[in-house]
């Protein structure tokens, strides 16, 4: 299984250019129980997956440019394919979900711990991301309703656009299903904002 930004998991995927079949957990902050059989217990720090190496543009609570530089130092590419390195297209996807995630972040005041994808909208994947390619992703607000958040986001390579969607993000805390979880908020929290300030240099201003 593999992680998700949080505490959902993408259960399976079956991705190739132009087409992608994927099954999805998204936690359910209502539903949280204090254990579930089988999983460990939340971990004392927020999974380190970060799939954007920096911010290249920002207009506050409307759009993002972020980059990610693909390297063969990805851990993955060694199985993701044998003589073949490329980058998963789940993980493709993920880079636009936590672009994404950054302007709710910053138009929120940091106020959420968590934010999932709860939906995605004609994904279309068609091309390949190999390493020593530089991933320039983008992500345009289309709207938000309470905790959700829709975006139009995209990812290219030099000037071929390799994969695109229509994102549904939910933020929320895991505390508001189970006040157990308030330390593991703060925890995740502060860290975001810490990163925050290394993605977004000081010549991107948030206000800006």
């Amino acid at each position: 299984m593999m992680p998700h930004d949080g505490y959902g998991v993408i259960l399976s995927a079956t991705v190739l250019p132009g087409m992608v079949s994927t099954t999805c957990l998204v936690a359910d902050s209502d539903k949280l129980p204090d254990t579930v059989p089988g999983m460990p217990a939340l971990p004392e720090h927020p999974v380190r997956f970060t799939l954007v190496d920096s911010i290249t543009e920002f207009t506050p609570g409307t759009s993002i440019t972020a980059v990610k530089n693909l390297t063969r130092a990805e851990e993955y590419l060694g199985d993701h394919f044998p003589g073949f390195p490329v980058m998963p297209g789940v993980l493709m996807l993920e880079s636009l979900v936590q672009t994404g995630a950054w302007v709710i972040r910053e138009a929120t005041g940091f106020q959420f711990s968590t934010i999932l994808l709860k939906e995605v909208k004609a994904l279309r994947l068609k091309s390949f991301v190999a390493p020593g390619d530089q991933l320039r992703i983008t992500a345009e607000k289309f709207k938000s309703e309470e905790n959700d958040w829709t975006f139009k986001a995209s990812g290219s390579v030099g000037e071929n656009e390799v994969v695109s969607a229509r994102l549904i993000l939910r933020q929320f805390n895991l505390a508001d299903g189970n006040p157990r979880f308030s330390a593991n908020d703060d925890r995740m929290i502060a860290h975001f904002r810490q990163l925050w300030e290394e993605l977004n240099p000081p010549r991107i201003s948030a206000e800006a």
